[in-house]
């Protein structure tokens, strides 16, 4: 039963990004499966009937139903991570063919330049433009640039 609404919901989805419903008429129907989904997670996680690990990942995801939907409320956001696997996809590569760092500090260094340059080039900013700046403050015992800047590092 649980599984027909999320099929259901991506249906809509698929609906709503091959335009054949707008936003709205996409909202309103999903809206109707989302509440019957988190009803049943409800239902699944005060019933004696069902597993104990089943009740507890039914409440465990009613902890989080607000973030389960944000596709549906939100624009630009898509119901999978497959942009996330894409960003992440070129680091994977060259850890495994470069075998990684050596040390956990080297580690760090790798996540966070990584963290940095993934969230410039996604906002549209040159990355060096940020780096040097970073940089610049580092080394003069100044403050750190934020990334999350709208004024500066546009092309």
């Amino acid at each position: 039963m649980m599984l027909q609404y999320l099929k259901r919901i991506f249906e809509l989805w698929r609906g709503y990004r091959e335009k054949r419903k707008t936003r709205r008429s996409f909202r309103r129907a999903s809206r109707y499966c989302r509440d019957d989904f988190e009803y049943g997670l409800l239902v699944a996680s005060t019933k004696r009937k069902h597993s104990p690990s089943l009740r507890r990942f039914a409440r465990a995801l009613l902890r989080k139903a607000e973030n389960l939907w944000v596709f549906a409320t939100r624009d630009g956001v898509e119901p999978t991570n497959n942009q996330a696997e894409r960003d992440l996809r070129g680091i994977v590569i060259t850890r495994r063919i470069s075998y990684g760092s050596k040390s956990e500090r080297g580690d760090r260094f790798i996540e966070r330049i990584n963290s940095v340059v993934t969230t410039l080039k996604r906002q549209g900013k040159v990355c060096l433009d940020y780096l040097v700046t970073a940089l610049r403050a580092w080394k003069t015992d100044s403050s750190t640039p934020s990334i999350f800047s709208k004024s500066c590092y546009t092309p």
